[in-house]
């Protein structure tokens, strides 16, 4: 069924009364509150410029519906992209952040017809289909995404990291310029190059290390008789050292947690299934000062990425929460009303 431009379209001239109540309403409710906000940026027409080389629908702009990717040439996504780059720096510059936290990982996207740019490569869920694997930055601070690198599913974690790295690095700069930079990478990023690059950078960081190829640190690990404790269940020890073919020593920082471990074969009692205690270790390598405690706290932080990676796979945030989290980091005059609205309502409730 095909529909007019007027069914379909009608302008808002106010902004609804927001109460906290039970109503039954659809996810999509409150929708129309968001409809100001993208008139106040300007986002209409930004998305028109960014999708020029597409044809233009009978009803609505291509810039108005998301499937228009489907139809997008190259230069629209890569225009898109940095209209998207450009609105979180943008976030960035207002709120003038001393530090920023910006993690480094990919994540595979399946596809179930032979799509454009896909390969076959490492699916866990989906085990031989054709995916895309692109490397994300996120920053911590907002929980947005800076930027991604396009990539087909059959490449390392790595490839194509370095010049990803550094050009998500020169743009925070650019609009902060003063602000201290760390990033947080797994053991897939454990590089000379990388890691001498980003202590050329002044850019502090923690990295995994993958110990187990190399039979150095395996050794410090089993010859270390003293460790220090961080809590009841995790245990540390640093050194300063590097690999036979780097030039510069770095500080590592070794890990130990108890953990539980099944025992297998049969069981007597059918109560309940024993465990015996032994220990998980992990190496971070890292050019920050803090104190190992704090090093380890960090790091374990990026983990929080996995729930951004969970939005975006489930078509972003909701419409509540992209609201809430707006209203609390923003300031405009047209925030300040919402938040005024908001505790009025909740003062009545």
């Amino acid at each position: 069924m095909k529909y007019r431009r007027s069914e379909v379209r009608s302008t808002v001239h106010a902004l609804p009364q927001l109460r906290f109540e039970d109503q039954t309403l659809t996810s999509f409710a409150g929708l129309v509150i968001f409809q100001k906000f993208f008139a106040s940026i300007d986002l209409k027409s930004r998305l028109r410029r960014c999708f020029q080389t597409v044809a233009r629908g009978k009803v609505f702009h291509p810039a108005a519906i998301s499937r228009v990717l489907k139809h997008a040439t190259a230069q629209s996504v890569e225009a898109l992209r940095r209209f998207l780059r450009e609105r979180v720096l943008d976030g960035l510059r207002t709120f003038q952040s001393a530090r920023v936290t910006l993690d480094f990982d990919g994540s595979v996207l399946s596809t179930q017809r032979r799509a454009e740019g896909t390969a076959v490569g490492f699916n866990k869920k989906k085990k031989g289909a054709r995916s895309y694997y692109p490397l994300f930055c996120t920053i911590a601070q907002t929980a947005q995404v800076l930027d991604f690198l396009f990539r087909p599913g059959n490449v390392h974690d790595s490839h194509g990291a370095e010049a990803f790295i550094l050009a998500c690095v020169e743009a925070v700069r650019a609009v902060l310029p003063n602000a201290l930079i760390e990033i947080r990478m797994d053991s897939a990023f454990f590089s000379d190059a990388i890691v001498g690059t980003l202590a050329r950078q002044g850019v502090e960081f923690t990295i995994s290390v993958p110990f187990e190829r190399f039979v150095e640190l395996k050794k410090m690990i089993e010859q270390r008789r003293r460790w220090r404790r961080v809590d009841g269940e995790t245990h540390y020890f640093e050194t300063s050292w590097k690999p036979q073919c780097w030039d510069r020593r770095f500080r590592f920082v070794f890990l130990r947690t108890r953990a539980k471990k099944q025992q297998k074969g049969p069981i007597q009692l059918d109560l309940f299934e024993p465990y015996e205690y032994g220990y998980e270790f992990k190496v971070i390598v890292t050019n920050k000062t803090l104190r190992a405690k704090r090093v380890a706290a960090f790091h374990e932080g990026r983990g929080s990425q996995e729930g951004v990676f969970a939005e975006l796979k489930s078509h972003c945030l909701s419409p509540k929460a992209s609201l809430l989290r707006y209203i609390g980091e923003n300031n405009t005059p047209m925030v300040r009303e919402f938040r005024g609205r908001l505790e009025i309502a909740g003062q009545s409730r």
